[in-house]
């Protein structure tokens, strides 16, 4: 990100430099790097060589004739604002230099004008978008899906950041935090300084008002997601928020019907914005509005790769909403008249029309506020906002749900961790040790998931969780026993979560269903009971489209599943028409390394092979097996499955060296992850033994198979169809046996 500075040349000391200096001080509340200068050559080569930064140029009218023309080029150079004295009237040089902002008569109006450049009314704004029908995003353009999800996740951070109460230790983390980002800029350590001095929560929008620190820092953070950045400002935000709806404007007693807001943009940052007429935004950052068009236009300049765009917000009085925004003309730093109106974060608007006047230069974006009971924006959040705020939970814990959803598991844990220490609160204690131990789970740090469990169920406020929660411990205990690598006891703990669920909590949820169906379904395919497993997943599919839109990630991972294992078990078109029903464009419509990329990677594989298209069949299988181990540890069980499609797909070549070798590989991984004789070890012995068989090995080949068998007849009847195929091929063993000793 390019930094932000004031250059401001005088050569011929017409304001002096006393007056210069007075100004300076104040000028560095907006930006502090502000140069100096009284030589116009020295003035050149500082501008020539700032090329990461953007630089806003102060001239007087003489001296900016001459270095204008010579600098106005310049990529860097964003704007210039001419300063007249008043014995001069010459204002028809600047005319023909667009980024010559205007002339002025004193710097208080210049100072006005980067302040509100500053408050990102100039700036690239963080916004996502949905487009005007949920149904039409998963079957129109490639990342809709994604896009939609990055909405409803922004939308619950925001809400639970603000909700989050806070204490004084919370105060002084903020400042720790502050002092130790900036630890090597002396400028801002005066600030932060400053702010922990006289900072008060009644004067939130004053601070944000005030200069650079903390506006830029929030404003930042809220556009990127910074969650780190976020969570260690809470305060500041949750203050800014609070504010703003206390002085919020009343609709019903107001003739307020429009507001407006300049700003330059990049042209695929507008385009997003042009191709979803009808969609929803959602505006990142609090956001700075005018009453006067006028203001507005004056932030809409032409530039390079830029688009110039006025945002005009239709007021309606008569829609009830809950986008909180104020005028802070009493609160704001400028004593001016503008009457800015000031957005809380989040802020979401209907997109309307969409128009660009011949006779201007700009774009206009109308824009409406949305109603409270919009059915598109309810559809959105109600899913993802239940699976963080489960019963009872605390808004810190539905936080850290939040951010696993989000893969920030390790950011989640820290915090966590940093505020269990200070909770007095016996329950509240033991809600923080049981999402530190789900957690811990998700990143593979068993012993850590294995301290907080314990510290769960030994709590004496565990009788006072309600039995959904019990629930939500039973199926947590069953996710740390796959990865201790204690299957059965796993699939013990998930069914007994199940049936708490199932018969003991009032309105069981269709969506906790779905989960626990799901994990038991892949708790049977580790152990290789795939017949097992497809009602399950069937089930958690079924569950799935019932209780989520058609465009949640869940339903793509639900289908996936269930294809994949009915494509296993014979059921190939049934899995077809899931897949083209569900989950269309999920290549794209997913982060690439995403890890449920794996299920469609290794579903598309099985599919070219059975077209014979070998070669985009094992493509596929190894981006598979390298998605999977980014996110899992080499010795992962599942990781055999992957290796049992490469195997296949090898010996669908009569490639047999490496068929043996995958399926090898894929028996050294169950044998180091899963019980002794575990039932899915049985299919590689047998896989193994085809190999050795056409290799025309039949000691070799028959030993496999009687190791399938042995372990077929402690957990299957004799009367099993593996059972029986297995035995078929012993027979014919001994059969070929018996020939080969005949004299």
């Amino acid at each position: 990100m390019k930094n932000d500075s004031i250059v401001w040349l005088d050569t011929s000391s017409i304001f002096g430099i006393e007056m210069i200096q007075k100004y300076i001080i104040d000028l560095r509340h907006i930006y502090h790097i502000v140069e100096i200068f009284n030589d116009s050559d020295a003035c050149v080569d500082y501008m020539t060589n700032a090329k990461e930064n953007r630089i806003f140029f102060i001239v007087n009218e003489f001296d900016g004739q001459f270095i204008v023309p010579i600098m106005h080029d310049f990529e860097q150079l964003d704007s210039i604002f001419v300063l007249r004295s008043d014995r001069s009237n010459d204002e028809e040089w600047s005319g023909q230099y667009n980024k010559v902002k205007g002339i002025y008569n004193n710097i208080t109006l210049i100072r006005k004008h980067l302040y509100e450049i500053q408050h990102g009314k100039n700036d690239s704004i963080g916004f996502e978008i949905t487009s005007s029908s949920v149904s039409s995003l998963q079957i129109d353009g490639n990342k809709k899906n994604r896009q939609e999800v990055m909405f409803m996740y922004g939308q619950l951070v925001k809400e639970i950041l603000t909700q989050l109460p806070y204490s004084t230790a919370d105060v002084n983390h903020m400042i720790e935090f502050c002092l130790t980002r900036y630890s090597e800029d002396p400028l801002m350590i005066e600030k932060i300084i400053e702010f922990e001095r006289d900072y008060r929560p009644q004067l939130a929008v004053q601070w944000y008002t005030k200069n650079i620190f903390p506006f830029q820092m929030v404003n930042e953070a809220l556009r990127v997601n910074d969650l780190s950045t976020l969570y260690a400002m809470r305060v500041f935000i949750k203050d800014v928020h609070k504010q703003i709806v206390e002085i919020s404007t009343n609709l019903r007693e107001t003739s307020l019907s429009t507001l407006y807001r300049g700003q330059r943009m990049l042209i695929e940052e507008f385009e997003r914005i042009k191709n979803n007429p009808g969609g929803l935004l959602s505006i990142s950052s609090f956001w700075s509005t005018s009453v006067d068009e006028n203001v507005a236009q004056f932030f809409t300049g032409n530039f390079d790769n830029m688009v110039a765009v006025i945002f005009v917000i239709h007021i309606d009085s008569s829609v009830r909403t809950t986008t909180f925004f104020a005028n802070i003309e009493k609160e704001s730093q400028l004593n001016d008249n503008e009457k800015e109106y000031l957005f809380t974060m989040g802020s979401i608007f209907r997109i309307e029309l969409i128009e660009k006047a011949d006779a201007n230069d700009y774009w206009t974006v109308n824009l409406s506020l949305t109603s409270d009971n919009d059915p598109q924006l309810t559809l959105l959040t109600t899913s993802i906002r239940s699976a963080v705020k489960r019963d009872n939970e605390s808004h810190i814990c539905g936080l850290a749900i939040l951010m696993m959803h989000m893969d920030e598991h390790e950011l989640a844990a820290q915090i966590l961790e940093e505020v269990v220490k200070r909770e007095t609160d016996p329950l509240e204690r033991m809600k923080m040790h049981w999402t530190l131990g789900v957690l811990y789970t998700k990143l593979k740090k068993s012993q850590q998931a294995l301290t907080n469990y314990d510290k769960v169920v030994k709590s004496p406020a565990l009788r006072f969780l309600s039995i959904e929660i019990i629930s939500y411990l039973y199926h947590g205990l069953g996710e740390l026993c796959i990865q201790l690598k204690m299957i059965d006891l796993a699939l013990i703990n998930m069914e007994i979560a199940l049936s708490i669920e199932v018969l003991s909590v009032p309105n069981h949820s269709d969506e906790q269903l779905a989960r626990y169906c799901r994990d038991i379904a892949s708790i049977y395919e580790i152990k290789g009971y795939l017949h097992d497993a497809l009602p399950f997943y069937r089930i958690a599919f079924e569950k799935a489209i019932k209780c989520y839109p058609s465009q949640h990630p869940l339903i793509t991972r639900y289908a996936l599943d269930l294809a994949r294992i009915a494509s296993l078990q014979g059921e190939e078109k049934y899995a077809e028409s899931i897949l083209s029903q569900y989950v269309p464009n999920i290549e794209n419509s997913l982060p690439p390394n995403h890890p449920m990329q794996v299920r469609f990677h290794i579903y598309t594989g099985y599919t070219l092979l059975e077209r014979g298209d070998f070669s985009s069949a094992h493509a596929h299988f190894q981006s598979a097996l390298t998605i999977d181990r980014m996110h899992k540890e080499a010795n992962y069980p599942g990781h055999f499955t992957i290796y049992w499609a490469i195997g296949t797909a090898f010996g669908a070549e009569g490639r047999l060296d490496e068929t043996f070798d995958a399926f090898s590989t894929a028996l050294r991984i169950q044998m180091a992850t899963l019980p002794a004789e575990d039932p899915s070890m049985a299919i590689t012995y047998t896989a193994i033994g085809r190999v050795f068989e056409t290799l025309d090995n039949i000691s070799e080949a028959l030993l496999n198979y009687e190791c399938a068998m042995d372990i077929y007849l402690k957990h299957m009847p004799s009367t099993d169809p593996a059972i029986i195929q297995t035995q078929q091929h012993i027979s014919r063993l001994y059969e070929k046996l018996d020939q080969y000793h005949l004299p």
